[in-house]
Protein backbone atom coordinates (compact mmCIF):
# COMPACT_ATOMS: atom_id res chain seq x y z
CA UNK A 1 0.00 0.00 0.00
CA UNK A 2 1.43 3.43 -1.22
CA UNK A 3 1.62 6.57 0.82
CA UNK A 4 -1.14 9.32 -0.35
CA UNK A 5 1.03 12.19 -0.86
CA UNK A 6 -0.20 15.72 -0.69
CA UNK A 7 1.28 19.12 -1.66
CA UNK A 8 2.67 22.05 0.36
CA UNK A 9 0.03 25.08 0.04
CA UNK A 10 1.82 27.99 -1.79
CA UNK A 11 2.70 31.29 -0.34
CA UNK A 12 2.48 34.90 -1.66
CA UNK A 13 4.66 37.76 -1.23
CA UNK A 14 4.68 40.81 -2.51
CA UNK A 15 7.34 43.57 -2.15
CA UNK A 16 10.64 45.30 -4.15
CA UNK A 17 12.97 43.18 -6.29
CA UNK A 18 15.99 43.53 -5.34
CA UNK A 19 18.00 41.12 -7.90
CA UNK A 20 17.70 38.28 -10.02
CA UNK A 21 20.23 35.51 -10.91
CA UNK A 22 20.23 31.99 -12.45
CA UNK A 23 19.38 30.77 -8.93
CA UNK A 24 17.80 33.14 -6.70
CA UNK A 25 14.88 35.73 -6.68
CA UNK A 26 16.02 38.39 -3.62
CA UNK A 27 13.04 40.17 -2.63
CA UNK A 28 12.23 42.68 0.25
CA UNK A 29 9.29 42.70 1.99
CA UNK A 30 7.75 46.16 3.39
CA UNK A 31 8.89 45.33 6.73
CA UNK A 32 12.55 45.29 5.42
CA UNK A 33 12.90 41.33 5.40
CA UNK A 34 15.08 40.11 2.82
CA UNK A 35 13.83 37.00 1.36
CA UNK A 36 15.88 34.62 -1.26
CA UNK A 37 13.35 32.42 -3.34
CA UNK A 38 15.19 29.68 -5.16
CA UNK A 39 14.89 29.92 -8.98
CA UNK A 40 14.41 27.12 -11.05
CA UNK A 41 13.11 26.44 -14.63
CA UNK A 42 9.64 26.61 -13.90
CA UNK A 43 10.05 29.94 -12.53
CA UNK A 44 7.96 32.06 -14.50
CA UNK A 45 7.52 36.41 -14.91
CA UNK A 46 4.67 38.20 -15.72
CA UNK A 47 3.51 41.87 -16.87
CA UNK A 48 0.25 42.79 -17.48
CA UNK A 49 -1.04 39.54 -17.53
CA UNK A 50 1.80 38.55 -20.03
CA UNK A 51 4.83 36.72 -19.89
CA UNK A 52 8.07 38.28 -19.97
CA UNK A 53 12.08 37.38 -19.86
CA UNK A 54 13.49 37.74 -16.26
CA UNK A 55 15.95 40.82 -17.45
CA UNK A 56 13.37 43.00 -17.86
CA UNK A 57 12.84 43.56 -14.47
CA UNK A 58 14.85 45.70 -12.97
CA UNK A 59 16.09 46.31 -8.93
CA UNK A 60 13.24 48.38 -7.57
CA UNK A 61 10.44 47.04 -8.95
CA UNK A 62 7.21 45.77 -7.31
CA UNK A 63 6.50 42.34 -7.49
CA UNK A 64 4.11 39.83 -6.30
CA UNK A 65 5.65 36.48 -5.75
CA UNK A 66 4.08 33.03 -5.42
CA UNK A 67 6.26 30.57 -3.75
CA UNK A 68 6.38 26.76 -2.72
CA UNK A 69 8.22 24.97 -0.28
CA UNK A 70 10.30 22.03 -1.99
CA UNK A 71 11.20 18.71 -0.33
CA UNK A 72 14.40 20.12 0.85
CA UNK A 73 12.42 23.15 2.56
CA UNK A 74 13.69 25.90 0.16
CA UNK A 75 11.39 28.70 -0.83
CA UNK A 76 10.99 28.29 -4.84
CA UNK A 77 9.83 31.44 -6.92
CA UNK A 78 6.57 29.95 -8.75
CA UNK A 79 5.70 32.86 -10.30
CA UNK A 80 6.99 36.61 -9.97
CA UNK A 81 4.47 39.62 -11.29
CA UNK A 82 5.38 43.28 -11.73
CA UNK A 83 2.96 45.65 -9.88
CA UNK A 84 2.25 48.86 -11.15
CA UNK A 85 2.27 51.30 -8.25
CA UNK A 86 0.25 53.98 -7.62
CA UNK A 87 0.10 56.96 -5.23
CA UNK A 88 -3.10 55.10 -3.46
CA UNK A 89 -1.04 51.87 -3.59
CA UNK A 90 1.51 53.09 -2.04
CA UNK A 91 -0.29 54.56 0.87
CA UNK A 92 -1.98 51.65 1.58
CA UNK A 93 1.53 49.87 1.65
CA UNK A 94 2.80 52.19 4.33
CA UNK A 95 -0.45 52.39 6.56
CA UNK A 96 -0.12 48.48 6.45
CA UNK A 97 3.41 48.82 7.59
CA UNK A 98 2.68 51.20 10.64
CA UNK A 99 -0.39 49.10 11.57
CA UNK A 100 1.65 45.63 12.21
CA UNK A 101 4.13 47.69 13.90
CA UNK A 102 2.02 49.05 16.08
CA UNK A 103 0.08 45.56 16.73
CA UNK A 104 3.34 44.22 17.86
CA UNK A 105 4.35 47.46 20.00
CA UNK A 106 1.21 47.15 21.97
CA UNK A 107 0.63 43.61 21.97
CA UNK A 108 2.29 41.96 25.82
CA UNK A 109 5.17 39.50 25.57
CA UNK A 110 4.32 35.94 25.12
CA UNK A 111 7.33 35.10 27.03
CA UNK A 112 6.64 34.75 30.74
CA UNK A 113 9.82 35.78 32.05
CA UNK A 114 12.55 38.52 31.21
CA UNK A 115 14.77 36.07 29.25
CA UNK A 116 18.22 35.26 29.22
CA UNK A 117 20.50 38.47 28.87
CA UNK A 118 24.17 38.77 27.30
CA UNK A 119 24.75 41.61 29.48
CA UNK A 120 27.98 42.19 31.64
CA UNK A 121 28.04 45.50 32.99
CA UNK A 122 26.95 44.48 36.42
CA UNK A 123 29.40 42.19 36.82
CA UNK A 124 32.16 44.83 36.15
CA UNK A 125 34.86 45.28 39.25
CA UNK A 126 34.69 47.56 40.63
CA UNK A 127 31.83 49.25 40.57
CA UNK A 128 30.89 52.54 38.46
CA UNK A 129 32.36 55.53 39.05
CA UNK A 130 29.94 58.77 37.74
CA UNK A 131 31.43 60.52 34.77
CA UNK A 132 31.97 63.99 35.57
CA UNK A 133 31.40 63.94 31.70
CA UNK A 134 28.56 62.59 30.82
CA UNK A 135 26.64 65.55 29.08
CA UNK A 136 29.00 66.06 26.98
CA UNK A 137 28.14 65.64 23.45
CA UNK A 138 29.18 62.40 21.90
CA UNK A 139 30.28 63.80 18.56
CA UNK A 140 32.80 66.15 20.56
CA UNK A 141 34.44 63.27 22.63
CA UNK A 142 37.57 62.25 21.70
CA UNK A 143 37.95 58.87 23.25
CA UNK A 144 34.89 58.25 20.64
CA UNK A 145 37.20 59.56 17.54
CA UNK A 146 40.16 57.89 19.35
CA UNK A 147 38.41 54.46 19.21
CA UNK A 148 37.11 55.19 15.96
CA UNK A 149 40.52 55.81 14.16
CA UNK A 150 41.39 52.41 15.98
CA UNK A 151 38.21 50.89 15.21
CA UNK A 152 38.85 51.67 11.43
CA UNK A 153 42.37 50.82 11.06
CA UNK A 154 42.04 48.07 12.87
CA UNK A 155 42.31 45.61 9.30
CA UNK A 156 45.20 47.85 8.06
CA UNK A 157 47.51 47.58 10.93
CA UNK A 158 46.22 43.58 11.87
CA UNK A 159 49.07 41.10 10.90
CA UNK A 160 47.80 38.17 8.61
CA UNK A 161 47.08 35.11 11.23
CA UNK A 162 45.38 31.87 12.43
CA UNK A 163 43.53 30.62 15.24
CA UNK A 164 41.01 27.53 16.50
CA UNK A 165 37.64 28.47 17.06
CA UNK A 166 35.47 26.18 19.02
CA UNK A 167 31.61 27.37 19.55
CA UNK A 168 29.36 25.47 21.54
CA UNK A 169 25.88 25.63 21.01
CA UNK A 170 22.87 24.80 23.27
CA UNK A 171 19.15 25.83 23.64
CA UNK A 172 16.01 26.09 26.25
CA UNK A 173 12.72 26.47 26.51
CA UNK A 174 12.22 27.68 29.95
CA UNK A 175 13.32 29.59 32.80
CA UNK A 176 12.86 26.43 35.34
CA UNK A 177 15.37 24.42 33.02
CA UNK A 178 19.16 25.35 32.42
CA UNK A 179 20.90 25.49 28.80
CA UNK A 180 21.04 22.49 27.33
CA UNK A 181 24.01 21.15 25.19
CA UNK A 182 23.25 20.66 21.39
CA UNK A 183 27.09 20.31 19.85
CA UNK A 184 29.95 21.71 19.23
CA UNK A 185 31.41 23.10 16.03
CA UNK A 186 35.23 23.47 15.82
CA UNK A 187 37.16 25.25 12.97
CA UNK A 188 40.47 27.31 11.68
CA UNK A 189 39.85 30.45 11.32
CA UNK A 190 42.18 32.19 8.88
CA UNK A 191 42.32 35.75 8.91
CA UNK A 192 44.32 37.18 5.50
CA UNK A 193 44.76 40.12 3.84
CA UNK A 194 41.41 42.03 6.08
CA UNK A 195 39.59 38.76 5.42
CA UNK A 196 39.06 36.31 7.75
CA UNK A 197 37.82 32.64 5.97
CA UNK A 198 37.15 29.09 8.03
CA UNK A 199 38.89 25.52 7.09
CA UNK A 200 38.63 22.33 8.89
CA UNK A 201 35.14 22.29 10.37
CA UNK A 202 34.07 19.71 13.11
CA UNK A 203 31.17 19.00 14.32
CA UNK A 204 31.40 17.43 17.60
CA UNK A 205 35.17 16.55 16.51
CA UNK A 206 33.66 14.98 12.93
CA UNK A 207 34.87 16.60 9.86
CA UNK A 208 32.34 17.84 8.40
CA UNK A 209 32.50 19.29 4.35
CA UNK A 210 30.09 21.95 5.31
CA UNK A 211 31.21 25.60 4.84
CA UNK A 212 30.05 27.70 8.04
CA UNK A 213 27.12 29.25 6.37
CA UNK A 214 26.07 25.79 5.66
CA UNK A 215 25.50 24.64 8.67
CA UNK A 216 21.66 24.34 10.29
CA UNK A 217 21.17 25.92 14.01
CA UNK A 218 22.24 29.34 15.00
CA UNK A 219 26.31 30.45 13.82
CA UNK A 220 28.02 33.81 13.15
CA UNK A 221 30.97 35.49 11.60
CA UNK A 222 32.26 39.13 11.64
CA UNK A 223 33.97 38.77 15.22
CA UNK A 224 37.42 39.93 13.66
CA UNK A 225 36.87 43.08 12.46
CA UNK A 226 33.20 43.37 10.72
CA UNK A 227 31.32 44.07 13.53
CA UNK A 228 33.73 46.74 15.09
CA UNK A 229 34.20 48.73 11.80
CA UNK A 230 30.48 48.58 11.13
CA UNK A 231 29.35 50.05 14.84
CA UNK A 232 32.41 53.36 14.36
CA UNK A 233 32.02 53.64 10.23
CA UNK A 234 30.77 56.62 10.17
CA UNK A 235 28.57 55.45 7.33
CA UNK A 236 26.49 53.94 10.78
CA UNK A 237 25.65 57.07 12.26
CA UNK A 238 26.23 55.63 15.42
CA UNK A 239 25.05 57.90 18.87
CA UNK A 240 26.98 57.91 21.60
CA UNK A 241 26.67 58.94 25.14
CA UNK A 242 29.03 58.27 28.08
CA UNK A 243 27.54 56.08 30.72
CA UNK A 244 30.34 55.56 33.45
CA UNK A 245 33.98 54.53 34.09
CA UNK A 246 34.94 50.87 34.86
CA UNK A 247 37.65 47.94 34.52
CA UNK A 248 37.80 45.27 32.46
CA UNK A 249 40.64 42.49 32.38
CA UNK A 250 42.14 44.41 34.54
CA UNK A 251 42.37 47.11 32.42
CA UNK A 252 40.88 50.79 32.71
CA UNK A 253 37.64 51.40 31.01
CA UNK A 254 35.15 53.95 29.58
CA UNK A 255 31.95 52.47 28.78
CA UNK A 256 29.30 53.60 26.35
CA UNK A 257 25.97 53.09 25.55
CA UNK A 258 25.13 53.85 21.41
CA UNK A 259 22.45 53.44 19.27
CA UNK A 260 22.74 52.43 15.32
CA UNK A 261 19.43 53.29 12.98
CA UNK A 262 17.31 50.53 11.11
CA UNK A 263 18.28 52.74 8.41
CA UNK A 264 22.23 52.92 8.88
CA UNK A 265 22.95 49.51 9.95
CA UNK A 266 25.12 46.53 8.34
CA UNK A 267 24.16 44.11 10.85
CA UNK A 268 22.58 41.37 8.86
CA UNK A 269 21.12 38.47 11.20
CA UNK A 270 19.06 35.61 8.63
CA UNK A 271 17.00 32.90 9.50
CA UNK A 272 16.59 30.29 7.34
CA UNK A 273 15.33 31.72 4.11
CA UNK A 274 14.87 35.32 5.73
CA UNK A 275 17.03 37.74 6.32
CA UNK A 276 16.75 41.55 7.97
CA UNK A 277 19.03 44.87 8.59
CA UNK A 278 17.77 46.02 11.84
CA UNK A 279 18.39 48.54 14.20
CA UNK A 280 20.76 47.96 17.40
CA UNK A 281 21.74 49.63 20.78
CA UNK A 282 24.37 48.16 23.40
CA UNK A 283 27.55 49.05 25.13
CA UNK A 284 31.11 49.26 24.32
CA UNK A 285 34.29 49.53 27.02
CA UNK A 286 36.92 51.38 25.17
CA UNK A 287 40.50 51.74 27.05
CA UNK A 288 41.36 55.23 26.78
CA UNK A 289 45.37 54.66 26.23
CA UNK A 290 44.89 53.14 22.99
CA UNK A 291 41.30 53.50 22.47
CA UNK A 292 40.89 49.72 21.50
CA UNK A 293 37.68 48.04 22.70
CA UNK A 294 37.76 45.84 25.24
CA UNK A 295 34.31 44.41 25.00
CA UNK A 296 30.91 45.32 22.88
CA UNK A 297 27.67 44.29 23.68
CA UNK A 298 24.60 44.68 21.08
CA UNK A 299 20.81 44.04 20.76
CA UNK A 300 18.34 44.60 17.69
CA UNK A 301 15.71 46.59 18.22
CA UNK A 302 12.24 47.41 16.51
CA UNK A 303 12.78 43.45 14.66
CA UNK A 304 9.66 43.24 11.94
CA UNK A 305 6.57 41.50 13.73
CA UNK A 306 6.15 38.95 11.19
CA UNK A 307 10.28 38.14 11.47
CA UNK A 308 10.54 34.63 13.44
CA UNK A 309 13.14 35.78 16.32
CA UNK A 310 11.73 38.68 18.57
CA UNK A 311 15.04 38.52 20.73
CA UNK A 312 18.65 38.93 19.38
CA UNK A 313 21.64 39.75 21.07
CA UNK A 314 25.13 39.70 20.18
CA UNK A 315 28.62 40.34 23.07
CA UNK A 316 32.26 39.73 22.16
CA UNK A 317 35.26 40.36 24.98
CA UNK A 318 38.77 41.52 23.28
CA UNK A 319 41.98 40.96 24.50
CA UNK A 320 45.71 42.20 24.11
CA UNK A 321 47.59 38.83 22.33
CA UNK A 322 50.89 38.66 20.82
CA UNK A 323 51.15 37.27 17.40
CA UNK A 324 54.73 37.45 16.48
CA UNK A 325 56.61 40.12 18.02
CA UNK A 326 53.53 42.61 18.35
CA UNK A 327 50.58 42.39 20.73
CA UNK A 328 47.68 42.59 19.33
CA UNK A 329 43.68 43.25 20.52
CA UNK A 330 41.65 40.46 18.91
CA UNK A 331 38.44 38.75 19.96
CA UNK A 332 39.03 35.60 23.15
CA UNK A 333 35.88 35.14 23.39
CA UNK A 334 31.79 36.02 21.79
CA UNK A 335 28.08 34.79 23.04
CA UNK A 336 25.00 35.00 20.66
CA UNK A 337 21.71 34.71 22.11
CA UNK A 338 18.10 34.48 20.27
CA UNK A 339 14.78 33.66 21.04
CA UNK A 340 11.92 32.64 18.90
CA UNK A 341 9.06 34.73 18.49
CA UNK A 342 6.27 34.38 20.85
CA UNK A 343 7.72 31.21 22.81
CA UNK A 344 10.01 30.27 25.93
CA UNK A 345 12.46 28.57 23.46
CA UNK A 346 15.82 30.51 22.80
CA UNK A 347 19.39 29.31 21.38
CA UNK A 348 22.20 30.35 22.75
CA UNK A 349 25.91 30.15 21.31
CA UNK A 350 29.14 30.23 23.73
CA UNK A 351 32.42 30.85 21.44
CA UNK A 352 36.13 30.68 22.45
CA UNK A 353 39.01 31.75 20.52
CA UNK A 354 42.50 30.67 21.37
CA UNK A 355 45.93 29.09 19.87
CA UNK A 356 46.55 32.17 17.61
CA UNK A 357 49.69 31.92 15.68
CA UNK A 358 51.13 33.94 12.99
CA UNK A 359 49.57 32.94 9.37
CA UNK A 360 51.73 31.61 6.67
CA UNK A 361 50.33 29.71 3.84
CA UNK A 362 51.28 25.81 5.76
CA UNK A 363 50.19 27.14 8.81
CA UNK A 364 47.79 24.58 10.11
CA UNK A 365 46.61 24.84 14.44
CA UNK A 366 46.55 21.65 16.37
CA UNK A 367 43.41 21.16 18.61
CA UNK A 368 43.07 20.74 21.98
CA UNK A 369 40.44 17.49 23.18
Amino acid sequence: MGLALFELPAVSYEGNLKEITDQLVILVLDDGRTFNFKRSTNTKFFKNSKALKAAELKPGDRVALVAKLDDRAFLVASTVTFVEMTAERSAEIAAGVRRAQETADAASPVRGWDGPQLKRRALDEPGPIPDPRAGQSPSDDPLIAKAQDAALSFSEALPNFLCEERMQRFSRDSRMIGWKPLDTISAEVIYEDGRESYRNLKINDRPTNKKMEELSGSWSTGEFNTTLRNLFHPASAAVFQSAEYSRLLDLPARVYDFEVRQENSHWNIQVDFQKITPGYKGSVWIEPASGRVLRMEMQAVDLPPEFPMDQVETAVDYAFLPIGAAAVLLPVHAENLGCQRGTDYCNRNVIDFRNYRKYVSDSTVKFDP
